[in-house]
């Protein structure tokens, strides 16, 4: 009785219809890898923006634009300027606030302090560092003093905007020098550039209305 086999063409055949179906799966499997790994980075980038907008949306709710609000000696006021590293923008923002970061428990409370925004270049990564300073003893400068700790890295650009109570748009504010005028702006709109890790920056906005700013 003769013995029953696969031919050559059979062979051939089924060959190629498992190196189809592996190529389906593979290429199924690559493109899902790649959809995850995408969303991961993508989630970082929008949890880093997302701590720093409601980081700052928070101090802004909380500032104070006039002296003669609180009975104190301290410098307080607004003070914002442009700014730019290597061609980016990158602006600085310095205020007196009642949102005080306490870091530790034993910690003093306090009913005011200092805070300020800034952004350093990054010497070991692309991009900048965002630095939130925080100074819980008000002095005599609005802009120094206190202790300034790392908020975020990978920052490609922080612009501010604000508008004052006529709807008009200015990129500067110093309510210590009366311009454009002594009171805390009616609208703070931030622009945040996140860069991501094949470094393409993604951009983040939010505006802030600072309750004592009437």
């Amino acid at each position: 009785m003769p013995r029953k086999g696969f031919t050559l063409i059979e062979v051939l055949v089924a060959v190629s219809i498992l190196v189809i179906i592996l190529s389906v799966v593979y290429g199924a499997y690559t493109s899902n890898l790649d959809t995850i790994q995408q969303a991961e980075r993508y989630g970082r980038v929008d949890q880093v923006a997302r701590v720093v907008l409601e980081r700052m949306t928070m101090d802004l709710m909380g500032a104070v634009g006039r002296a003669s609000l609180m009975e104190t000696a301290a410098e307080v006021g607004f003070v914002a300027e442009n700014g730019e590293i290597e061609g980016a923008p990158a602006d600085r923002i310095h205020f007196t606030s009642t949102a005080h970061l306490a870091l530790r428990p034993t910690e003093p409370r306090t009913d005011l302090c200092e805070i300020g925004y800034h952004l350093e270049k990054d010497p070991d990564h692309e991009g900048m560092i965002l630095y939130r300073r925080d100074d819980p003893t008000p002095d005599d400068d609005l802009t120094e003093g206190g202790l300034s700790l790392e908020l975020a890295k990978g920052i490609e650009r922080l612009e501010f905007v604000f508008l004052d109570a006529e709807g008009t748009e200015h990129e500067a504010w110093n309510t210590l020098e009366g311009s454009p005028g002594p009171l805390l702006p009616r609208l703070v709109a931030i622009t945040l550039g996140v860069l991501d890790d094949e470094g393409r920056s993604h951009i983040f906005t939010t505006s802030v209305h600072p309750p004592l700013s009437g």
